[in-house]
């Protein structure tokens, strides 16, 4: 090839459109390295992130089951009321062996029935609670149906008696309160 003044042009318009070229095959490998970059660092924020989460929930997961064993541990308690206390001083004021017995038998208007009596044998299955030197105890078939309730002494005109109230495990109850409804 003569080098005169076309194919000089031809040769100079070829390089520059090659220098052209690669300059934009580098600018499509440099924004091709930087979608990679950004896709790493996506990647890594999301790696770091799913850590986090795992050991937060984790944390909460734990801080979830100490909770709930602390409310099974207190919803199991029956909760003695200070008239109950009071009373319970009152008649077993002579006598430091006797405590209140609490059970539940069947019938009454809604099921069952509260049956409370002053006793001094503890038996292999009773669960004793005590306020103030004072001792409710209760069988761990009838604690099933009183769990979280509370043992309290009431006085009105017409009568007084040890009641329970506010019973989580009752539905409904008669209006006198001696008697209960289960839920289901």
């Amino acid at each position: 090839m003569a080098l005169n003044r076309a194919n000089l042009l031809r040769l100079s318009y070829s390089i520059l459109r090659s220098k052209n070229n690669l300059k934009h095959q580098e600018i499509k490998f440099d924004n091709v390295y930087a979608e990679i970059s950004r896709f790493n660092a996506i990647q890594d924020f999301g790696n770091r992130f799913s850590k986090e989460v795992t050991r937060t929930l984790s944390s909460y997961s734990y801080k979830l089951q100490e909770f709930e064993n602390k409310e099974v541990k207190e919803f199991k308690d029956i909760i003695i009321s200070d008239s109950c206390v009071e009373r319970l001083k009152s008649v077993i004021d002579s006598d430091k062996n006797k405590f209140l017995r609490l059970s539940i038998e069947g019938g009454g208007c809604s099921g069952f029935n509260y049956k409370f009596e002053l006793d001094s044998t503890i038996n292999g299955d009773d669960r004793i609670f005590e306020r103030d030197g004072v001792k409710v105890i209760a069988d761990e078939t009838s604690l099933e149906y009183v769990q979280g309730s509370t043992v309290d002494y009431h006085v009105e005109l017409i009568r007084s008696s040890f009641r329970i109230i506010n019973n989580p495990q009752s539905e409904k109850g008669c209006s006198c309160g001696a008697s209960f409804a289960i839920k289901i």
